[in-house]
């Protein structure tokens, strides 16, 4: 979806963003979810909040993917951004 609004011109935004990663993470598209905030993200220059991390968060331990979770917690940690749980 994301890229077919890139393709019509509209400008995609972190709550276009947080609301694709949301609906790969309710598929369980671990690797989608990955994809987007480290890649695609970047890409456009958009940086990822709270909402982003803590939604990416729980797709990791949704699949049971606990090393993922933890990098992904020191990842935002360490851009300043605090996890809502410890």
């Amino acid at each position: 979806i994301l890229q077919r609004m890139k393709e019509k011109g509209i400008s995609l935004n972190l709550d276009s963003y947080n609301r694709a990663i949301s609906s790969c993470a309710k598929d369980g598209n671990l690797d989608k979810v990955l994809k987007l905030l480290h890649e695609d993200m970047n890409a456009d220059q958009i940086f990822p909040d709270a909402q982003t991390y803590n939604l990416a968060l729980s797709s990791c331990v949704e699949n049971g993917n606990w090393e993922m979770a933890s990098n992904l917690r020191n990842e935002m940690i360490s851009k300043g951004i605090s996890p809502d749980a410890q």
